[in-house]
């Protein structure tokens, strides 16, 4: 019975997996304004269902804790992981869908720095799509408004630099979660594309 069940978890979050890649795929798309809605909330709530399928089988397995192999805690583990992500990523999905507008990139100021306040017009980003004869532009923008600076933590920079890519840059980068880690990996992998 609880070897059905370890194999049930793994086949479930396998498919919670694959939900997770999609619609982090729909989640870019919807920031940049380009997802098509009807495909977005298709995506979406087979990603809450997958979800919820997933958390009753969680609950499940530990209801038969007292008997649970090695095999099965290590995998709870893992398949809780991908729960949390997955329910992350929901969040994510339900505001980008209720406010499609893409998010502005410039970042807010905690308090203003120096005493002038002159209000600049706010600045739209340039995206990049992999043409390596814009890469050049492009990345002397980004740097001079997100990268040189050190009130913004890498996990910040990332999500600016996912929002300001397409095609063959983003396919680049595909797949790297947010974190401040894999700023540095996406920046590097950018100047070899």
């Amino acid at each position: 019975m609880e070897t059905m069940l370890a194999r049930r978890l793994s086949s479930l979050s396998k498919h919670v997996s694959s939900c997770i890649t999609t619609c982090s795929t729909i989640r870019d798309q919807l920031s940049r304004g380009q997802a098509p809605k009807q495909l977005a909330a298709i995506e979406f709530e087979k990603l809450k269902k997958s979800t919820e399928r997933l958390k009753k089988e969680i609950i499940a397995a530990i209801a038969s804790e007292a008997s649970a192999s090695d095999e099965l805690i290590a995998r709870m583990d893992e398949v809780t992981q991908i729960q949390l992500q997955a329910e992350d990523l929901s969040v994510e999905l339900d505001v980008l869908m209720r406010n499609p507008e893409p998010p502005t990139l410039v970042p807010a100021q905690a308090a203003p720095v120096n005493k002038f306040h002159s209000s600049l017009p706010k600045l739209q980003m340039a995206v990049f799509g992999g043409n390596v004869l814009r890469w050049t532009e492009f990345w002397d923008r980004f740097t001079s408004v997100v990268d040189r600076r050190d009130d913004i933590p890498d996990f910040d920079k990332l999500a600016y630099l996912l929002n300001s890519l397409e095609g063959e840059a983003m396919q680049a980068i595909e797949g790297l979660e947010l974190t401040n880690k894999n700023y540095q990996i996406a920046v590097q992998k950018l100047k070899t594309v």
